[in-house]
């Protein structure tokens, strides 16, 4: 939102002239309309914990791929 905000202040338009995208889909994300990367806080966790668990007990780390969602709202347009 800061980004938004800042060119803004430059006088560019969102989205007709710089895209803008977040990730974690925060709660004030659909309020002004940015469009975000979901993803799941509570897996990222789990994950997280579970690696360091089998690294402790002496196991290789696997690549592990956690979901992700795109929620297009109104801070993205096509390429110029």
């Amino acid at each position: 939102m800061g980004a938004m905000r800042t060119l803004r202040r430059a006088g560019l338009d969102i989205p007709r002239q710089m895209s803008v995208i977040a990730v974690d889909n925060h709660p004030m994300s659909e309020l002004v309309d940015l469009t975000t990367i979901a993803q799941s806080g509570f897996d990222q966790g789990l994950t997280a914990a579970r690696t360091i668990d089998s690294m402790l007990s002496g196991e290789r780390p696997e690549s592990v791929l956690i979901p992700t969602k795109l929620i297009v709202r109104h801070t993205t347009g096509q390429a110029a």
